[in-house]
């Protein structure tokens, strides 16, 4: 039982990280556009994911958390 928890926990460690790469290449788009709507309007539009920053350092520590016992359960595989 606890084998499965330990994967299923990984799995969701592994969506936190797919997560971060989601938020983080969203908010490059958006300014992206933002310097886009500059070269052709002269204004910026102020498109941003709020808190992108506070939420991907809260999804890296789950993931960090979240990791750790599949990570020991699994042992050293260098060897």
């Amino acid at each position: 039982m606890l084998d499965k928890l330990y994967k299923g926990s990984c799995w969701f460690a592994a969506s936190c990280i797919a997560a971060i790469a989601l938020l983080v290449v969203g908010q490059v788009f958006l300014n992206l556009l933002d310097k886009i709507s500059i070269l052709l309007t002269g204004t910026a539009i102020g498109l941003t994911i709020p808190s992108y920053a506070d939420f991907t350092g809260f999804l890296l520590a789950a993931a960090s958390f979240f990791s750790l016992a599949y990570t020991l359960r699994e042992g050293d595989i260098s060897g």
